[in-house]
């Protein structure tokens, strides 16, 4: 059993891995995708990772959702991950409006924005041949 030091060691070291992950993931992404929908996956992918829960009903200590699920599902059934699977499916939830406001906020009209200056740009470029 883990005293209370080496818990919050674990839960320092996991929330830091998922972080640094996270952080990996989106500037990867980035390079690919438009921001809007990086921003969608990764907070979408952040709610799956930093979700807490507990693993039974006794439990005093949390232990991310999506390890709780996974373990819970596959040896005891649906029933016991039932409270985790709800907890992880409210925290995505979440994470995605949040990263959809986000997108019609701040990142919608970057967009059109951009795409203006480039019809404009080609625009001014095929004066500028003929």
């Amino acid at each position: 059993m883990l005293t209370d030091a080496s818990y919050q060691y674990a839960i320092y070291a996991y929330v830091g891995s998922a972080l640094l992950a996270l952080l990996c993931f989106g500037w990867w992404l980035s390079w690919r995708w438009r921001p809007g929908w990086v921003a969608v996956v990764v907070c979408v992918l952040a709610a799956l990772l930093l979700t807490p829960a507990f693993p039974n009903e006794n439990a005093e200590t949390l232990a991310p959702a999506l390890i709780v699920v996974g373990f819970q599902f596959f040896v005891y059934g649906y029933e016991e991950a039932e409270s985790a699977i709800r907890a992880l499916a409210t925290f995505s939830g979440a994470a995605l409006v949040f990263a959809l406001l986000f997108w019609v906020i701040f990142l919608r009209g970057r967009t059109s924005r951009q795409a203006r200056r480039l019809a404009r740009a080609d625009e001014q470029a095929g004066q500028g041949t003929a």
